[in-house]
C-alpha cells in the first residue's frame, strides 16, 4: 500500500492552495506524538526548500484543526539544496528555539567559506561571548546537520561595518543597549566561574566542575514598565511590533505587555 502523505494523514487540515504542493509531495515520513500533552512531532523530506514563516504557519493551523497543544514539523531536504540565501531561514529557527540568541539577529550578514558558516554582527567580541556561553553556533550547525545532512563549523564575530551602518542609520543607542546587555551577562557569568572554589590539597577528589552562575531577575539589570505607542511595544532595550497580532487558537484578548521580570508572583491570564 502507498505511503499517505500529509494532506492524507492530517485530513481535517486543508491548506491554501500554495501550501498544498509541498504538504502532498513529502516523503520518508515519521510521526511522534504525545497523547497526554497533545503533541505530534512530524519529520518528513521535501523535495523543495520551504519557507520557515509558511512552516511555522501550516504547524499552528494544523494544531488548530486537530484542537492540539504543538505542532512540529521538521524537514529534510537534499545536501544540494543548502546554500547561503538559506542561512536567513536556519537563523530564524535558531531563534526559534535557542534562548540566548532571541531577538539579537534583526542585524548580520551572513556568508559560506568551504565547510564554514561566517555571521558577522555589530555587537563587541566581548559581547558575543554570551552567545558562546549559550552555544548559539551549535545551535545553528545542528539545524543544518538535522535538515541537510551536512556538517558545518559556525562562526560568530564581530563587524566593524555594520556596527557603524548600525549607528549611521539611527540605531546607535538600541545597539549600545544591546551591547551592555551582552557584556554584561558576559562578565556576570565569567566572574561565576573565576569565584568557584579550588579542590583541598589531599582531598583525592575534584571540585565539580558545573558551572555556577548568578541569580539574577534579569539579564539587562532594572527593566521598567512596558510602553506601547503606535503599535510598538518598547521594554528595556527591545521593541516589539504589536500592531497586527495573529491568533492561532481560541477568543481573542487584549494584549497587555508585562516584562517577565515583573512576575514575581502566581498570577492569571498570562499569555506568553
Amino acid at each position: 500500500m502507498a505511503e499517505k502523505n500529509l494532506l492524507e494523514i492530517f485530513h481535517k487540515y486543508t491548506p491554501d492552495a500554495p501550501d498544498a504542493t509541498w504538504l502532498s509531495r513529502a516523503t520518508n515520513i515519521a510521526l511522534r506524538a504525545d497523547k497526554e500533552k497533545r503533541m505530534i512531532e512530524v519529520r518528513a523530506r521535501f523535495p523543495e526548500l520551504v519557507r520557515k514563516s509558511v512552516l511555522y504557519r501550516v504547524e499552528a493551523e494544523i494544531a488548530k484543526a486537530y484542537e492540539l497543544t504543538l505542532v512540529r514539523i521538521l524537514p529534510q531536504y537534499s545536501s544540494e539544496l543548502f546554500g547561503e540565501t538559506y542561512i536567513a531561514e536556519v537563523l530564524e529557527e535558531t531563534q526559534r528555539i535557542g534562548v540566548v540568541a532571541r531577538g539579537f539577529f534583526h542585524s548580520y550578514s551572513a556568508s559560506l567559506d568551504e565547510d564554514t558558516v561566517i555571521i558577522e554582527m555589530p555587537y563587541l567580541d566581548e559581547s558575543l561571548l554570551l552567545m558562546e556561553l549559550g552555544k548559539t553556533h551549535e545551535v545553528i550547525a545542528g539545524i543544518i546537520r538535522s535538515e541537510f545532512g551536512l556538517s558545518y563549523n559556525v562562526v560568530i564575530r564581530h563587524s566593524a561595518a555594520l556596527a557603524e551602518n548600525y549607528r549611521f542609520g539611527g540605531g546607535s543607542e538600541e545597539l549600545a543597549a544591546l551591547d551592555a546587555q551582552l557584556k554584561k551577562s558576559s562578565v556576570a557569568y565569567e566572574r561565576a566561574q573565576h569565584e568557584r572554589p579550588a579542590p583541598s590539597e589531599g582531598s583525592g577528589s575534584a571540585v565539580p566542575t558545573q558551572p555556577v552562575g548568578e541569580r539574577v531577575m534579569s539579564l539587562i539589570g532594572e527593566v521598567g514598565e512596558a510602553e506601547v505607542e503606535d503599535g510598538i511595544c518598547k521594554i528595556g532595550a527591545f521593541k516589539f511590533d504589536i500592531s497586527a497580532p495573529e491568533y492561532a487558537i481560541g477568543a481573542q484578548f487584549e494584549i497587555r505587555p508585562v516584562p517577565i521580570a515583573h512576575i514575581t508572583r502566581p498570577v492569571r491570564g498570562l499569555v506568553v
